[in-house]
């Protein structure tokens, strides 16, 4: 209770610090043009529409800051500097925007190395946590995306993603590859309207999970045909949006358990649509490595799912019945579950950069689900809370920085309280990494530490049981 009182606190106090405080009077520069340097695989024209400048009005310097803070925000743009020339005419000025951009073709890769400790405070309740109730050795998780862009007609860009993740926890064992194809417009019917159209493929992932009810390992598959989603942003002023987003996916699941006395295998189908409303007010100055500024964000999320599950089983059993050799006896039948619910959500991240070098970061959301019906949607908990707290270092100084890209040493903090159902799990993370960043790519190495504290949400901890996975 009081660390949500703290969380709470945290979050008035960086909306207040941000908004309360007065802007003196500043000199206004009459623009009456815009130029754009730099730009080689990027159209001109994005760059100034999304300025959100209009030629023959007058901008302080603040305004043009945040100006060019919205360029740099974009994805291929890596860092944006702006200088007044003079007009044609006494009085007005030439705006000169000069950018440095990403290759269209580029690279992200991630390595974590992770050490988690479970604590659970449950009695008599069944939850099944996915995980053995045994000590397990710590694990890693890796990722890497290679990618590309290309300009289509004066605000369009396409782009395709080729994804390999080789994640060892979450039951996913082996690596998995993935392609995302999409197309992004910039500025559609002339309106200042962002639309995003993206298709992604997922191939087949595997692996082993502890299953409670039988207390055995599962040999689980999972398949995902092709998984469309759309956003639509709509600007209300130059640093606020509403966007809405809509996403659709289909992911068969087999599960074999090898380990029983009667093998079985079942096989789950889920359909989920996932719809959300949202406002967006943004005044960061990067996308991936912001320094300065305030994201908010707050909105509604719908989610509809739909799972059947098909029920067999192989060899004889306790039924009597013997299938044919090869064949499957589906003795179960077809089952069907659908659910549905609605979230609010709030979320507010505040940089700020206390000297050239050194960048700290205060994080916090919220969410609270307003109404369900049907099963329970794991992801759609009841109520969370977070904080997070980070702080990280320019580690060779501007210059260097300016010819070969960003390394940056990042140390976070995080603590989550979730309700899910009938339980309360309290998340502590300790994260340490090292992040380098220039036009060819990304590259993310860090080490992290999870305690996890699941209890009953009427504060029973009896039956006390410590896990280590170290």
């Amino acid at each position: 209770m009081k660390a949500n009182r703290f969380i709470l606190a945290t979050v008035a106090l960086l909306v207040s610090a941000h908004f309360i405080s007065a802007d003196a009077a500043e000199p206004a520069f009459h623009i009456t043009r815009i130029d754009v340097e730099g730009a080689r695989w990027v159209s001109k024209d994005i760059i100034r529409e999304e300025s959100r400048l209009k030629l023959g009005q007058f901008y302080t310097e603040k305004e043009l800051v945040l100006a060019l803070r919205r360029i740099t925000r974009l994805s291929f743009i890596l860092s944006a500097d702006f200088s007044l020339a003079k007009g044609e005419t006494y009085g007005t000025y030439a705006l000169v925007i000069h950018v440095s951009e990403e290759n269209p073709l580029l690279f992200q890769y991630e390595k974590s190395w992770i050490d988690m400790t479970r604590r659970e405070n449950v009695k008599g309740i069944s939850y099944d946590s996915g995980l053995p109730p045994s000590s397990d050795a710590g694990s890693s998780t890796q990722s890497l995306e290679v990618g590309g862009r290309m300009n289509i007609g004066a605000y369009g860009i396409g782009y395709a993603i080729v994804s390999r993740e080789s994640p060892s926890v979450e039951a996913i064992d082996a690596p998995f590859a993935g392609l995302n194809v999409g197309f992004s417009h910039y500025n559609l019917m002339g309106k200042h309207v962002f639309l995003n159209v993206n298709l992604q493929f997922t191939g087949e992932r595997v692996g082993i999970q502890y299953d409670r009810p039988t207390y055995s390992r599962v040999s689980v598959k999972a398949h995902r045909p092709i998984s469309p989603s759309l956003t639509v942003s709509v600007p209300v002023k130059k640093n606020q949006w509403v966007s809405f987003d809509i996403n659709y996916a289909k992911q068969m699941q087999e599960y074999d358990f090898p380990e029983v006395d009667v093998p079985i295998q079942d096989q789950v189908t889920d359909k989920r649509l996932q719809m959300d409303l949202s406002w967006y007010y943004d005044t960061t100055d990067d996308l991936l490595i912001p320094l300065r500024g305030m994201r908010m964000e707050s909105g509604v999320e719908y989610v509809h799912q739909k799972s059947e599950f098909h029920g067999g089983l192989y060899g004889a059993s306790d039924w009597g019945v013997m299938p044919p050799p090869g064949e499957r006896l589906n003795i179960y039948g077809i089952t069907q579950n659908m659910a549905e619910g609605t979230m609010i959500y709030v979320k507010i991240d505040k940089y700020w950069s206390p000297t050239n070098r050194l960048a700290v970061d205060v994080q916090a959301h919220g969410s609270h689900r307003l109404h369900e019906a049907g099963g329970n949607i794991k992801d759609m908990h009841y109520r969370e809370l977070g904080l997070a707290i980070g702080v990280s270092w320019d580690m060779w100084g501007r210059s260097l920085t300016e010819r070969h890209g960003d390394l940056r040493l990042e140390v976070r903090g995080r603590q989550f309280n979730q309700n899910i159902v009938s339980f309360k799990s309290d998340e502590r993370v300790l994260e340490a990494g090292i992040l380098f960043r220039n036009r060819w790519g990304v590259i993310r190495l860090s080490y992290c530490y999870l305690y996890n504290s699941l209890g009953a949400s009427n504060g029973e901890t009896s039956d006390v049981t410590n896990r280590q996975y170290s």
